[in-house]
């Protein structure tokens, strides 16, 4: 039996963490890290994760800039015809006035809400970042077919990699000056 109390928890459970900085210490002296996959198949995971989060984005940024657009000419629309209707008598005339001007009022709200997200923007901006992204990809899987790609392969994850962080910096920059704009 150790002298330890939480020995026999370790056995069961080895994250289980003790509190003893030198056993921490031991336990890291003695399992280096292994990683399951190599350098090229970070990035690769980084590029699809990256995308895939992205193109959610997108798709609602153009929903959101449909649905600015869409309400906005239904209700410019509806405006057109109450105001047709007003030749009525002069009852309904006023009523009809007074809708005209509640709906008039909310469709300067829904554009000045569509100036100030800028949805149309953010999305032709995340669609050009994916695309961007679909292009490092297949930068990348053309290396890989290259003859001397096994002499190569530390070189081109590293490259890969940071070319994936300057298309992400690249995407921030521009995502903020968008942001910026509407402020």
């Amino acid at each position: 039996m150790s002298a330890e109390p939480t020995a026999s928890i370790q056995l069961f459970e080895p994250a289980f963490d003790s509190g003893d900085p030198a056993s921490h210490q031991q336990q890291q002296q003695q399992q280096p890290r292994q990683h399951a996959e190599t350098q090229l198949a970070f990035v690769y995971r980084q590029i699809e994760a990256t995308y895939s989060k992205r193109l959610k984005l997108a798709k609602w940024y153009r929903r959101l800039n449909f649905g600015y657009q869409m309400s906005a000419a239904a209700l410019s629309a509806l405006v057109t015809v109450i105001t047709g209707f007003q030749t009525m008598s002069s009852d309904k005339s006023i009523v009809a006035a007074n809708v005209v001007l509640v709906i008039s009022a909310i469709i300067t709200l829904i554009t000045l809400a569509g100036g100030f997200y800028t949805p149309r923007e953010l999305w032709v901006v995340i669609m050009q970042h994916c695309g961007e992204l679909e292009n490092l990809k297949a930068q990348l899987e053309f290396e890989e077919r290259s003859p001397d790609y096994e002499a190569r392969q530390d070189e081109i994850a590293i490259w890969g990699f940071k070319e994936y962080e300057r298309l992400i910096d690249e995407y921030e920059a521009k995502w903020k000056v968008i942001r910026e704009k509407g402020k």
